[in-house]
């Protein structure tokens, strides 16, 4: 996957957000399930 944006566009938000690192309110899905419930370390996100 590629999130791709100009700066301040929220890239690093939203991929905070799928990793667990932030909290947020909605839902996560990976691969079609809901990761909500998951820790950081569950959850098997990494980015560079």
């Amino acid at each position: 996957m590629v999130v791709l944006g100009p700066s301040g566009a929220g890239k690093s938000t939203i991929l905070n957000a799928v990793a667990g690192l932030i909290s947020y309110t909605g839902s996560v899905y990976i691969s079609g399930k809901n990761v909500d419930k998951l820790s950081p370390e569950q959850r098997k996100v990494g980015y560079v």
